[in-house]
């Protein structure tokens, strides 16, 4: 009996060890553990802090009026696999079509493998491009996490011929490409760039009369009063990442 007590102590401190070293890292594994544990069904939210199941909540009691001819369409920039802190994995699993963007080669072709059963449904496309301001080619070099995923990447300027180049694609450009609705439900942007360039393909959108109901940006804290120039409210800061919808639906 004392050995189970002491088995079951032992346990209760190395979870409190682990947790506390998550947070100190910049990300807590309790949270992450909550988020596997929605309550969707058997639906799973691997966003980082639950962006995702926010923005179907937040929907639910804030459908769109009729006359606004929104899609159920996600377009994830920096999909990364598919999983791993994936803003778009939830909605396929709800059945959304999605534009998924990864432009690092080895990461891609995880994403291909991760949403395999998706693309055979014909819901989701996968592109191995980059999105900047204008056209271009880069080459991608990882960095890494804390805990040994690659997500962080340092960017170089190549030629196209060499092998590890990636072609880079103006948003607006990547939209027309993949007839991506006017109003596609969701936009998020994970491109590890500053919030100048968010709200930079946020104006080239909204000039090619696209206009996504809701966005997930990184970086712009600073930038809310050029998103809200831009026709977007915002609804919720997550680490990083901020959540705007679109105003008129509102």
């Amino acid at each position: 009996m004392l050995g189970a007590v002491a088995a079951c102590a032992a346990l209760l401190l190395l979870i409190g060890v682990i947790t506390k070293a998550g947070q100190y890292a910049g990300y807590s594994i309790a949270t992450h553990w909550t988020r596997w544990q929605l309550s969707y069904g058997r639906l799973v939210d691997t966003s980082w802090d639950g962006q995702s199941a926010f923005i179907l909540e937040h929907f639910d009691t804030h459908p769109v009026p009729e006359e606004v001819p929104m899609e159920r369409y996600v377009v994830d920039v920096g999909a990364h696999d598919g999983l791993w802190l994936s803003n778009s994995h939830l909605f396929l699993q709800l059945g959304f079509h999605a534009l998924l963007v990864e432009p690092k080669e080895d990461t891609f072709q995880l994403l291909l493998d991760n949403v395999g059963v998706y693309r055979e449904s014909g819901n989701a496309t996968v592109v191995n491009v980059a999105v900047g301001p204008e056209p271009n080619w880069l080459m991608m070099k990882s960095a890494g996490w804390w805990d040994g995923t690659e997500a962080y990447v340092t960017e170089f300027l190549c030629h196209s011929m060499q092998r590890g180049c990636v072609r880079v694609v103006p948003i607006d450009q990547l939209f027309r490409q993949h007839r991506v609705p006017r109003f596609p439900f969701l936009l998020s942007i994970d491109t590890e760039q500053n919030g100048s360039f968010m709200t930079g393909y946020m104006q080239a959108l909204h000039d090619a009369n696209y206009f996504p109901l809701y966005l997930i940006l990184e970086n712009v804290a600073d930038r809310f009063d050029r998103l809200k120039a831009l026709g977007y409210t915002h609804l919720q800061e997550f680490r990083y990442d901020s959540v705007f919808r679109l105003s008129i639906t509102l």
